[in-house]
């Protein structure tokens, strides 16, 4: 079974927009979603992730109070 792809190394400048790094299988579509509530989840990106490394920002998320993100291996 392929490991699900992991995200690491969050950080909120005073900007508001968080960066992250996610990393996965190279060659591998990934949806990054997040979600304010853990219920209702909201696809921001698709990467086909050419390098099993994509560095990601999320410049929505300076006007939310909370923003919960998670990366899931997409199907082509």
């Amino acid at each position: 079974m392929a490991k699900a792809p992991t995200l690491s190394g969050i950080i909120v400048p005073f900007s508001g927009s968080p960066r992250f790094r996610l990393i996965g299988h190279a060659g591998k579509l990934v949806t990054i979603k997040a979600s304010a509530d853990f219920r209702t989840w909201q696809a921001l990106a698709t990467d086909p992730n050419p390098t099993g490394v994509i560095d990601f920002t999320d410049p929505t998320a300076g006007a939310l109070p909370f923003r919960f993100y998670r990366a899931v291996q997409a199907s082509r």
